[in-house]
């Protein structure tokens, strides 16, 4: 006889029986993967305020000048009126969820404390800007600040206009508290079709499913929308050019044989992977397995993972920046970055039973400069047609028609239509 057992994630990541979703294990029996989670979930705004400085001396010394913009037209659309009896030019979009033809909106999702939010809405004063997050720490950064929740609305709504309760005029950036991981799963969710671009810095180690929030993302963004995504490849790399002497002189850089079939795919970027620091990688690994619901199914890092899975999503024109930062050394993002993983390496071992089972990081590789983390910056569109199996509007999913794949055809050298 078998007996069905609910089993839900708790807040480590695990999977749990629901009725002890809520009984709380005691410090002395979380296990090393745990309690990286919590110094995680813990100090996460910090971490993240570590990591903007690297980034924004990166955009100072004009490494990535005007990353987002570069994959995208800044300028706003400005809200149209479409006159009834309209014939669209997209095929059967009378049964599609409505786009938003109001003003230009942007999302940021894990804004933090709002800065990249702010900022842009000084830049770009004309467009909708919106960020959301599991906490509210833009009011740390600025007490002073009254933010409208962008997901209240505070008019009367429309039940015959899907986005009257979006809000349709705004003198500063808005902002509303809920997991990263129900954008659209929600009691409240977000509206479909509504954002022109969609930002996400440094969230894997916080996303359940990257094929839910890909997913959820692809549905909140309007069609032919961009998604960007900044996420660092947390795993030390040797360049070519440096001298592995200073470091350590026993070791040597060995060319080997293609061995099988397999490494023909492997990732060209993992040649450079270093191997002469052990204490240092094993504890990237460490925190890999600490992330939420860590490297199933073959997931692998996600900076070094996120264009094949945006493609297999359905966006179409996927782009990817590789900018290597290195640590350490006389460079300022380098200084900072090594700031960053000393920071890291000093929560971690102030707990004494993680100082003991952690190995200890090759101090003079963070100091030598010779070592470097690989940055990956990831944009793609989402296609302008409804895909198959999207939710419509009168519930039902989307069919490939014979016309709509006709459609396809046609459009296929403008866009790579990703099935």
């Amino acid at each position: 006889m078998f007996v069905k057992v609910a089993m839900v994630y708790d807040e480590y990541g695990q999977l749990v029986e629901e009725s002890k979703l809520r009984h709380h294990p005691t410090t002395d029996k979380l296990g090393l993967t745990h309690k990286l989670r919590v110094i995680k979930k813990k100090f996460h705004h910090e971490l993240r305020e570590k990591m903007s400085k690297v980034l924004a001396t990166l955009t100072d010394d004009e490494i990535l000048p005007r990353r987002l913009t570069m994959f995208f037209d800044p300028i706003p659309v400005l809200p149209i009126a479409t006159p009834e009896g309209t014939a669209e030019v997209i095929p059967e979009v009378g049964h599609a969820i409505p786009v938003n033809r109001g003003r230009s909106r942007v999302l940021e999702i894990g804004c933090s404390d709002g800065s990249w939010c702010f900022r842009f809405k000084a830049e770009q004063p004309t467009w909708i800007v919106e960020g959301v997050d599991d906490s509210n720490h833009w009011l740390c950064a600025d007490k002073d600040l009254i933010a409208r929740d962008f997901i209240i609305s505070e008019g009367r709504i429309n039940p015959d206009d899907y986005f009257s309760r979006m809000h349709s005029t705004q003198e500063s950036p808005e902002f509303t508290v809920r997991s990263i991981n129900a954008l659209f799963t929600h009691e409240t969710p977000m509206s479909q079709n509504a954002y022109e671009v969609i930002r996400a810095r440094e969230i894997f180690d916080r996303v359940e499913s990257y094929k839910t929030i890909l997913e959820e993302i692809r549905l909140i963004l309007k069609p032919d929308g961009i998604v960007e995504f900044i996420e660092i490849d947390p795993r030390p790399r040797f360049p070519v050019g440096c001298k592995r002497e200073a470091i350590e002189k026993s070791a040597k850089q060995k060319s080997r044989p293609q061995t099988d079939i397999e490494d023909r795919f492997k990732d060209p970027f993992d040649a450079e992977l270093a191997t002469n620091v052990p204490g240092w990688s094993k504890r990237v690994e460490e925190r890999q397995k600490a992330i939420l619901r860590p490297l199933r199914e073959g997931e692998g890092v996600a900076a070094a993972n996120l264009k094949s899975w945006l493609q297999g999503a359905g966006f179409y024109d996927v782009r990817e920046i590789v900018v290597p930062i290195p640590v350490g050394g006389n460079q300022l993002s380098g200084q900072y970055l090594k700031d960053f993983l000393l920071y890291e390496i000093e929560l971690e071992d102030a707990g004494t039973e993680l100082h003991e089972k952690l190995p200890a990081v090759e101090m003079k590789a963070l100091e030598s400069g010779c070592y470097y983390l690989n940055l990956h910056i990831v944009a793609g569109n989402k296609p302008a047609f409804p895909r198959p199996g999207d939710l419509l509007k009168d519930g039902t999913r989307q069919d490939m028609t014979a016309a709509k794949y006709n459609t396809m055809a046609h459009i296929n050298s403008k866009m790579a239509w990703k099935r």
